[in-house]
């Protein structure tokens, strides 16, 4: 049973309200007429001859207007009024004979509703203005086929539609709502007449009674949704605030179908979130709680280089000084290709970097050395240019009052002599010439030929 709901101070006002608020939806009146006594809180304003027989409402259809009329109190927006209907023989008339259900304004020939035609045989869809439908729509009536009779209004339209059972509704005509449709005042009338032939009358039930009966077909299967053809609604209390968990009172299942096989990745279509604490401050190491793994495909083999798919990396301390060497922790390695054989002179691979050269006063031994393969000379009579020269810097001279010793000389031979009585400009000798030997002495100086019979002398220096 639901909780009931607590109602507020009903508030006095002076100004005038929405006939919706103290009007009633047209489907809630509801009678099935089996207590054989006229409801007149439901009929007030019932007139001519009616009552109520075997279990269902019986109007008088003679030349007089016989209905049972409600009250003035019900709205058809977003609601309907619907009735079983057992019409009247038609008992010989010509001019005029029918019984009608209707739904009325407060203006008199301004309603909408169905009316049996007794002398055509025809059911007349209305939506009368001063007592006149110049677009009223009409089927041949069908006491199986339109057993059952309703009136609906929904989001601006309104339906005039028939069915054989009360479950199974065919609508006949609808139409965009009538000005007085969102009037708060209607009358709901089930009403007879006739101007000639036998009197008799009509009967109706279950004004908005939904069947208690109906027999089913056998069930189909459907691989698509169903609407839902109706719905149940609770008003709920005031939600108020909990500080723990409430337990689940209801919970929704649905079936799953077998899952499929697929080699790519699927999309979620729902997810779970957990709302997260203030993260607290520690200075120890926090074990895992969960972790994720990917299981790894098998390894393929390729000659050609591999991106990285991901890289780790580690933080590493501020470094330290020392003075002395630290040993290496660890190195690394790459395993050389064959050599392969070339006559062409190749680059020089990168070389490791240099610490900066201490001074020091003694000499240190060579640590290494590097050896280059001399091809084998060729003889040639012309000079080759120097590949290499080597410089040694000097230090600054020094002055001294002795004679110093020649570190080096250098020697070059002289050609043979020949005599001339002119003089000749001195040229540089070939190679052919006889040594000559330059010394420096004392104030004179010794200029001899290495021949024996070649001897000069000077007083001058030379």
């Amino acid at each position: 049973m639901p909780a009931p709901i607590a109602l507020v101070p009903a508030l006095e006002t002076t100004a005038a309200g929405d006939a919706r608020r103290t009007s009633q939806p047209a489907a809630w009146l509801r009678d099935n007429f089996t207590d054989n006594i006229v409801d007149e809180a439901l009929w007030p304003n019932s007139f001519g001859t009616q009552a109520e027989v075997g279990g269902r409402a019986r109007v008088a259809c003679d030349s007089g207007y016989n209905a049972y009329s409600s009250a003035k109190s019900y709205r058809i927006l977003n609601s309907a009024v619907a009735v079983r209907v057992y019409a009247p023989a038609n008992g010989g008339a010509v001019t005029e004979a029918w019984a009608q259900v209707l739904l009325k304004s407060v203006v008199e020939g301004t309603d909408a509703g169905f009316e049996i035609r007794l002398t055509s045989n025809r059911l007349v869809m209305l939506n009368r203005l001063g007592y006149t439908d110049g677009t009223f729509v009409n089927v041949a009536y069908s006491p199986v086929d339109h057993a059952w009779l309703r009136l609906r209004e929904a989001s601006g339209t309104l339906y005039w539609e028939t069915s054989p059972d009360g479950i199974t509704w065919t609508v006949r005509r609808s139409e965009t709502d009538p000005a007085w449709a969102s009037d708060g005042h209607l009358e709901v009338q089930l009403i007879c007449h006739r101007a000639d032939g036998t009197p008799d009358y009509a009967e109706f039930d279950d004004v908005n009674y939904a069947p208690t009966a109906r027999a089913l077909t056998t069930a189909v299967e459907q691989t698509t949704a169903r609407p839902l053809p109706r719905t149940k609604r609770r008003t709920l209390v005031p939600a108020i605030e909990q500080a723990s968990a409430q337990p689940l009172t209801r919970r929704k299942v649905r079936q799953a179908v077998p899952a499929a096989a697929t080699a790519s990745a699927r999309a979620l279509t729902r997810r779970k979130t957990r709302a997260a604490l203030p993260a607290a401050d520690t200075s120890t190491a926090r074990p895992l709680a969960a972790s994720k793994t990917t299981p790894l495909t098998p390894a393929s083999e390729t000659n050609t280089p591999q991106p990285l798919g991901r890289t780790k990396t580690a933080g590493l301390p501020t470094a330290g000084h020392h003075d002395t060497a630290q040993a290496l922790t660890g190195h690394k390695e790459r395993p050389l290709a064959p050599a392969g054989e070339t006559n062409q002179a190749q680059p020089l691979a990168p070389s490791t970097g240099l610490v900066p050269a201490r001074e020091t006063a003694t000499a240190h031994p060579l640590t290494g050395h590097k050896v280059y393969a001399l091809v084998p000379a060729l003889e040639t009579s012309s000079a080759r240019p120097l590949s290499r020269t080597k410089r040694r810097a000097l230090a600054p001279a020094g002055e001294t009052e002795t004679a110093q010793t020649l570190a080096r000389r250098k020697s070059r031979a002289l050609q043979a002599a020949h005599e001339t009585s002119t003089a000749r400009p001195l040229t540089p000798s070939t190679p052919e010439a006889d040594e000559v030997t330059y010394e420096v002495g004392q104030a004179f100086t010794t200029w001899q030929a290495r021949q024996p019979y070649a001897t000069w002398e000077t007083g001058q220096p030379w």
